[in-house]
């Protein structure tokens, strides 16, 4: 227990490990998906014990995580070779479950955290470019990064399922020409959600 609560105290970069409770929901302190499988992969790494992480967020706390470890419920050796995973072309665009992370997330989402805003628009808001130029070269990079990589295509149906859309419209970038404003008026825009 005293390796595990380092551990997570380093990841939540938590000054006092004893501080941590041992029932502490750790989602509380900030343990999130990327932070719990860096976790996980470090307890598969030291321990040689692999863990379950559906498993893991029915109780994520020191105590929960210990439980899991101890009861070895998929023990490998430390060394051990990750599966391989083979593409089926057939299958492709097909529905595929979530993973239990995932499933999470989809269970908590809210009208909050609707994804108003396209993923441009989101990733690209705070860029203020002079230069006309590197609108049209940054849209076209943009494009070709979605078009190759197919989780950026990801769509989470109703029931659940996710499924990569064979393709998508093309993205463009907004564009705004903001010289004419007053430096108040600009700010104005910025603060309130940037273009348009």
């Amino acid at each position: 227990m005293a390796w595990l609560k380092k551990r997570i105290a380093v990841q939540l970069r938590l000054s006092d490990p004893a501080s941590l409770h041992p029932n502490q929901d750790l989602l509380q302190l900030g343990m999130d998906s990327l932070l719990f499988l860096e976790l996980s992969s470090d307890i598969q790494h030291y321990l040689g014990v692999r863990i379950n992480a559906e498993r893991a967020w029915q109780d994520l706390s020191p105590h929960g995580l210990t439980q899991l470890i101890c009861s070895k419920p998929e023990a490998t050796p430390a060394a051990s070779q990750p599966e391989v995973l083979r593409h089926d072309a057939d299958e492709r665009y097909a529905p595929f479950p979530l993973t239990p992370i995932q499933h999470a997330y989809w269970l908590g989402r809210t009208t909050s955290l609707a994804m108003a805003a396209s993923p441009v628009t989101s990733c690209l808001s705070g860029i203020n470019a002079t230069m006309s130029s590197i609108s049209p070269i940054l849209e076209k990079a943009w494009n070709q990064l979605i078009a190759r990589h197919d989780m950026l295509r990801m769509v989470v149906d109703a029931d659940g399922q996710q499924r990569i859309l064979a393709t998508t419209p093309e993205y463009h970038i907004p564009r705004d020409d903001l010289r004419a404003l007053s430096p108040e008026e600009h700010a104005s825009r910025w603060k309130n959600g940037g273009m348009n």
